[in-house]
């Protein structure tokens, strides 16, 4: 009824429904399209039986997406997402960063994967031949949020091993002065520069970020609540 077919370095799921055809694209992995295509030819017999009708979502949701009860065992890649997007508090600048690692996983899984035993180990060696164990590490902690916002709370990350020795360039050979460390001297300048020729406070958001490490996101979010000068934090 259903069929996995390659197309380019993707696998598409093809079958036809009422006379049409459709294809729909499930990502690179073929252990996960494979079982993507055992639960949506499930769907299609509970259709074709008049067990199942087609949801608002349209036949692709009907198809992918399940309404059970224990979320645990039906959740997948594309409901969690949504789910965490829906109840996400987290600052704009982070939550971009989490959306383009959705879209990586979703490129590589497809939708309709189920989160429940996902292939973690695959999507590593997959990255591997484009980016670090770090970026990785970072698309890792996205996921792990999305086994969160599912109720999936077992499922083992694998801990990569991140070499932190790597030395950032110097200023003065950093096109854009963001990979670099900055000597006490150079922030003691900066400091003063700031101080002399800027706003207070922006002189006071550069104290604090010397100071504390702060990263600009959390300073944009800091509240008169959130400081204790009493107490000294």
């Amino acid at each position: 009824m259903a069929h996995l077919q390659k197309q380019g370095k993707r696998w598409t799921i093809r079958f036809r429904l009422n006379g049409k055809r459709y294809r729909i694209t499930v990502g690179f992995d073929k252990k996960s399209a494979d079982q993507i295509l055992k639960r949506l030819e499930a769907r299609l017999v509970e259709i074709d039986l008049g067990l199942r009708t087609i949801a608002s979502g349209g036949l692709v949701h009907t198809l992918l997406n399940d309404t059970g009860v224990n979320r645990q065992q039906t959740a997948t890649l594309a409901e969690a997402i949504s789910s965490y997007l829906n109840d996400s508090a987290v600052a704009e600048n982070t939550l971009r960063n989490y959306r383009h690692h959705h879209k990586l996983l979703l490129s590589f899984y497809g939708p309709g994967m189920m989160l429940r035993g996902i292939d973690i180990s695959a999507y590593v060696k997959h990255r591997r031949k484009d980016v670090s164990d770090n970026t990785i590490r970072k698309e890792l902690v996205t996921l792990s949020n999305l086994f969160k916002a599912a109720c999936i709370e077992d499922q083992l990350i694998p801990r990569l091993q991140v070499d932190k020795r790597k030395q950032f360039r110097s200023l003065a050979n950093s096109s854009d002065g963001r990979c670099a460390f900055l000597t006490k001297e150079e922030v003691d300048e900066l400091r003063f520069v700031v101080r002399e020729n800027g706003s207070e406070l922006i002189a006071d958001s550069v104290d604090l970020i010397a100071f504390t490490g702060i990263r600009r996101s959390e300073i944009c979010r800091l509240l008169p609540e959130h400081v204790d000068l009493v107490n000294g934090y």
